[in-house]
């Protein structure tokens, strides 16, 4: 994660942003992969999740502390829910007295990269499960 200290409109826009395509590479992505999780005897789950002090918040708290935007994958079996992972998008945190950003690195295209190989891996460990 990179630390951002200027947390001007710009920097909004482009966290925004890279939140909204993430939203859409998670829907993508579930649309994808269901019906190989459904045949597994289970429901996968990708979503963009905001958070403030672990309650779900909007996108327009994004400069508050304590904000965090992730994308959570897990599964769903018998009405239970199981993490498998979580990719941190953007985070705001205080540091000695001022509010710090933390941004990924990674692109749109490398975080949908990442969530494929996880997802792989998922599929790999309940086929060998089943």
């Amino acid at each position: 994660m990179k630390p951002i200290l200027q947390l001007n409109e710009t920097m909004r826009t482009k966290v925004q942003s890279l939140e909204s395509e993430c939203e859409r590479i998670c829907k993508k992505l579930v649309n994808e992969y269901n019906h190989t999780f459904s045949q597994l005897g289970v429901t996968l789950n990708i979503e963009l999740v905001r958070t403030r002090k672990h309650f779900e918040v909007s996108q327009d708290q994004l400069f508050s502390k304590d904000y965090h935007s992730f994308i959570e994958i897990g599964i769903e079996k018998n009405n239970e829910y199981f993490t498998n992972s979580v990719v941190s998008i953007w985070k705001c945190k205080e540091e000695w007295f001022n509010l710090v950003g933390f941004i990924t690195e990674n692109t749109a295209e490398k975080i949908e990269q990442n969530i494929r190989e996880i997802i792989q891996e998922m599929i790999h460990d309940l086929k060998e499960s089943y």
